[in-house]
């Protein structure tokens, strides 16, 4: 990364120095380290970026099925017991 005066310079975008002289956007890329130092520009290492935090997603267990319970089958009494025949 690149600073002038301690701002940060992005790559491909035109600046201006402290004294006004503007620079087009391919600038830093087409000079050496000597020609941007002449201008004050310094080379940095990029900061480190801090590491994203995920959170743990827990699982909660699939709950149990509920037993099948089987009715018992009533069936009708045949209509000779139902008259009183």
């Amino acid at each position: 990364m690149f600073l002038l005066n301690n701002v940060p310079l992005p790559i491909d975008t035109p600046f201006r120095d402290a004294a006004g002289n503007s620079y087009p956007a391919n600038w830093l890329r087409l000079t050496t380290l000597d020609e941007k130092r002449a201008i004050g520009i310094t080379e940095v290492p990029d900061p480190v970026p801090e590491p994203i935090v995920v959170p743990e997603v827990v699982e909660e267990p699939a709950p149990e099925p509920e037993p099948i319970v089987e009715e018992p089958v009533i069936e009708p009494a045949p209509e000779s017991e139902v008259s009183g025949e």
